[in-house]
């Protein structure tokens, strides 16, 4: 049984080399961050993937409390594959050049995200519903009645 629980230690450590990449790897930033799958070995591919996913804290919840964990998957995956690349969420992008500076991979980022444009705009109106750092759904000097929003 230790040595079961050394093999998955270790499958979870493995380290990526300069080898597992093919080339110079072009990392594009838009809604997500794909990366071509055919420039990354199946370690390295594993490992992406895995940057994407997270435990679901309903699951170990419910495990916890002994109710059915039926329909409530272990892992979320916000990964996207496609037959030629992978989408992951752009808040890895940290996370993935960190991977390829540690195994020595060569890689260029190319930001294509949408820059959008300047929208020219003022406020006219009347900044008067905040009292008492309430929120106020009427007229608030004509009515008593306060809303606690949270806000």
């Amino acid at each position: 049984m230790k040595n079961m629980i050394y093999f998955f230690r270790y499958l979870q450590e493995v380290q990526l080399t300069a080898d597992d990449f093919k080339g110079e790897i072009r990392v594009v930033s838009a809604n997500m961050i794909y990366i071509e799958k055919k420039q990354l070995s199946a370690r390295a591919l594993n490992k992406m993937k895995r940057l994407g996913a997270f435990k679901n804290p309903d699951f170990y919840k419910a495990q916890a409390m002994r109710l059915s964990t039926k329909g409530k998957p272990r892992i979320i995956s916000t990964v996207e594959e496609t037959t030629e690349y992978i989408g992951i969420p752009r808040g890895a992008l940290s996370s993935i050049a960190g991977l390829f500076d540690n195994s020595g991979a060569k890689y260029h980022i190319a930001d294509e995200t949408t820059k959008g444009k300047a929208l020219d705009v003022s406020f006219i109106g009347d900044n008067g519903i905040w009292e008492n750092g309430h929120s106020c759904i009427f007229n608030c000097k004509q009515s008593s009645q306060h809303f606690n929003t949270g806000a």
